[in-house]
């Protein structure tokens, strides 16, 4: 009789090892202290790798884990075969293999994978009661940090874990679909847009002798008058005032006394009257100036046009 006093759990671990040892064929307990290989997963492989066959043939393993220790029971011939498969599988990790690695993504954010992994690893991960590798997609413990400021992931796992998680990262940090858009914001003031250019116009065809073309801006706060009140009223350009000076000082009623009478002014009123419009009345000016001697200048034309328009023909 064997009498045990302990935990519950270290009872049933004892009373399992004594019905393991309590057989006619001989045993042997051999103890592994592992540097590399963890015990809890060597322990599974072994258990694994040597169940069912006859009562020679099984064996017991059992992990120490605050020590790393494996715990083999089995028959004298089956402890050398278990020495070398242990010795094979407690192995250094290859370089890059350790089980912290940083990953550094390139468009994902480190927060959002970092919490997707998490997820993952919580739902399939492995389980309390479960041996690892059933219903369990790591094999481990798997543990993932966030860094925000590298957008990088800290990454805890055993080497056949880290291949799976990186695998999962290198489909989850991909570049997004993007759309470039450009956009130029100009803000022009009346000021600034004066410095563009200016806008040609002509009184009838500018291409004829005596004919000429101005330009100008439609800006209302610019100094002087604009382009448009001077295409409303062709003779904006023009004093009335320095006009009727000008008419006064070259005798301009002179030849229309003669050939009207009166002050001469009916020729400008009579019904057959030959000038219908601005470009008409500029010619005949340039045709008086000729026959009278005189060389008017496109601002006196301008001023005598302003004249006569407002008192005489009123075209617009």
């Amino acid at each position: 009789m064997l009498l045990v006093t302990d935990s519950a759990s270290n009872v049933r671990r004892i009373e399992h090892i004594a019905h393991f040892l309590d057989r006619t064929e001989p045993v042997v307990v051999h103890i592994f202290h592992l540097r590399h290989a963890s015990a809890d997963k060597l322990a599974a492989i072994l258990n694994n790798l040597y169940v069912g066959g006859n009562a020679a043939d099984r064996l017991k393993a059992l992990a120490y884990d605050p020590g790393n220790v494996l715990a083999v029971v089995a028959s004298p011939q089956r402890i050398n075969e278990v020495a070398a498969v242990v010795e094979t599988l407690d192995r250094a990790p290859r370089p890059g293999n350790s089980r912290l690695q940083v990953h550094y993504l390139k468009y994902a954010s480190a927060k959002n994978v970092a919490a997707v992994l998490n997820k993952l690893v919580g739902q399939h991960g492995p389980r309390p009661g479960h041996a690892p590798g059933q219903d369990a997609v790591f094999s481990g413990e798997v543990n993932i940090v966030p860094d925000a400021t590298m957008n990088a992931l800290l990454i805890t796992a055993d080497p056949g874990d880290m291949k799976a998680v990186e695998g999962i990262i290198d489909k989850l940090d991909v570049r997004r679909r993007e759309v470039l858009i450009e956009a130029l914001i100009v803000e022009v003031t009346a000021d600034e847009a004066q410095q563009f250019g200016v806008e040609w116009r002509g009184i009838g065809d500018f291409t004829q002798v005596g004919r000429k073309a101005f330009g100008g801006t439609a800006f209302s706060n610019q100094a002087g008058t604009s382009i448009n009140t001077v295409a409303a009223d062709p003779f904006a350009a023009g004093n009335a005032q320095a006009g009727e000076k000008l008419f006064d000082q070259y005798h301009c009623n002179r030849c229309h006394m003669a050939m009207e009478g009166g002050d001469g002014s009916a020729i400008f009123t009579r019904i057959d009257h030959k000038v219908t419009n601005p470009q008409q009345l500029v010619a005949q000016l340039h045709i008086c100036g000729g026959n009278v001697g005189l060389d008017v200048t496109p601002q006196q034309e301008q001023d005598l046009g302003a004249y006569l328009n407002r008192n005489y023909y009123h075209f617009k």
